[in-house]
């Protein structure tokens, strides 16, 4: 059921939680850390 919700709505939660990450202060984090860590996280826990 949690693998369903989260192929079916990876997208959407990939935008989210990078959007939610831009608004924190200011951090190390880069461009290429947000486009690969929440959809490396989201394929873990699907796979």
């Amino acid at each position: 059921m949690m693998n369903e919700f989260l192929a079916h709505n990876r997208d959407n939660l990939i935008a989210r939680c990078i959007e939610k990450v831009a608004k924190r202060p200011k951090r190390a984090t880069t461009v290429q850390q947000l486009k690969n860590g929440v959809p490396m996280f989201i394929d873990q826990l699907t796979s």
